[in-house]
């Protein structure tokens, strides 16, 4: 056994003992006046709203049995994360990708990046799932054009609509251009036919769109488990707790601005704006996946290269609305992006190879990207030292939008400074 497969080993047992040990400290922990609970709890007592399908199944069996739905989003969330950690390494093994990236925070969301903000007991690591599974099944009905694939395939995205819509963009969207543009539009498998075999998934999107919800409904909605919330938690309990429950009644336009300046403009104690942070998750997932060794057989490794950065450039243009409307948590985003490019590439990279439309439009920039990239005059921008300090100062997590100070504060160098400045005061004193 070489060094480097004891270092991997090593790697991959560490992230495990550690992802294991705050997943059980976050089991342990209350749920009250978090994130998680609040975007579980949303349910329909005050009539269909986005987001709300878990909430309501939590809610009749909540009223039914009597079970309580933090046992049960705990359940369903560690679940998740484990089946979703073993099929994430899996995947990785197939396509090519070096299994140590599994513990970077923007490859994956799995037990080997667990935070409780980040993905935790939220409805990530499930809609994660589904999108896997969406696009197995997809990917079986190309393949064999089978209805029950067919079905299958619109009954998972609808699911992961009505459990979450952020879904639609880093999920669906990407899923429908190559249910579309694989074959050729002809007489017989012509946009009509496909159209209207995709009804019952249109119109779940329609259902979502227009029943964005309001304050009168989050408030509906807060009440409706208010009884529950007070017996658990005290009387004081507050809407203001819970916020993707209070969020249902934000103005579109006023959330836009805020996720806008937050993500891109809003600058750092030193001045730097958002955006500079997005240049270096930008070369960091570059870098990665540069040095990956991809498998699909008929292309070279640049070619194979191109050919990823092709279906992340299109996810990535897809899900812009999530990065200026939905969200603010960028290195979720990322996640988002990677995990799934990730897994059509291990579906479809054969079929996007070959085509020469829609679903290669954005090709010619992967291809400036990837003459950059294999350009011994540009090395340097892609060197191992770069990558490793990156990671190393900046890029462990930040919690929402991106500030430099704040990013350095929560990385792995940060950490050890703040223990190292408090070890120095203890001594001095």
């Amino acid at each position: 056994m070489n060094f480097n497969r004891i270092v991997f080993i090593f790697i991959i047992i560490l992230y495990s003992v550690l992802g294991l040990k705050v997943l059980q400290t976050e089991l342990l922990n209350g749920m009250w006046g978090t994130d998680a609970l609040s975007e579980w709890l949303v349910n329909y007592q005050a009539g269909i709203v986005r987001r709300g399908f878990a909430g309501e199944v939590l809610f009749q069996i909540n009223s039914s049995f009597d079970l309580r739905p933090e046992m049960l989003i705990k359940s369903i969330s560690t679940i998740s994360i484990l089946w979703l950690s073993v099929i994430f390494l899996k995947t990785l093994k197939r396509v090519g990708i070096p299994l140590f990236y599994a513990a970077l925070p923007i490859i994956g969301v799995s037990i080997f990046y667990f935070h409780p903000h980040f993905s935790g007991l939220r409805k990530d690591p499930l809609l994660l799932l589904i999108a896997y599974y969406s696009i197995y099944h997809l990917y079986n009905y190309q393949k064999n054009k089978k209805l029950s694939s067919l079905l299958y395939w619109q009954a998972l995205l609808i699911l992961g609509i009505f459990l979450h819509e952020a879904i639609l963009f880093y999920g669906a969207l990407i899923q429908l251009l190559i249910y579309f543009f694989t074959d050729p539009i002809n007489a017989q498998n012509g946009w009509i036919k496909k159209s209207v075999s995709l009804t019952p998934l249109l119109g779940s999107n329609l259902i979502n769109f227009l029943n964005k919800g309001d304050k009168t409904i989050a408030d509906s909605i807060f009440d409706s488990w208010r009884p529950y919330l007070q017996s658990q938690y005290g009387a004081d309990v507050s809407i203001e707790k819970m916020l993707s429950i209070r969020a249902l009644g934000w103005d579109t336009l006023e959330t836009a601005k805020f996720h806008l300046d937050l993500n891109f403009f809003n600058t750092d104690n030193f001045g730097i704006p958002g955006i500079f942070f997005f240049l270096l998750i930008f070369v960091v997932i570059i870098y990665v996946f540069a040095n990956c060794n991809f498998k699909y057989p008929k292309l070279s490794q640049q070619e194979n290269f191109e050919i990823f950065i092709t279906i992340w450039l299109t996810v990535f243009m897809m899900m812009l609305p999530l990065f200026t409307v939905l969200s603010c948590d960028y290195l979720r985003l990322f996640a988002y992006l990677n995990l799934t490019t990730i897994f059509i590439y291990d579906k479809f990279s054969g079929i996007i190879a070959k085509n020469t439309g829609v679903l290669n439009a954005l090709r010619p920039f992967s291809n400036r990207i990837s003459a950059t990239v294999y350009n011994p005059r540009y090395k340097w921008i892609f060197h191992k030292g770069i990558y490793i300090f990156t990671i190393f100062f900046f890029l462990t997590y930040s919690p929402a939008g991106i500030k430099l100070d704040e990013a350095f504060k929560v990385s792995i160098a940060g950490r050890f400074y703040q223990k190292a400045i408090r070890a120095w005061e203890i001594y001095s004193h």
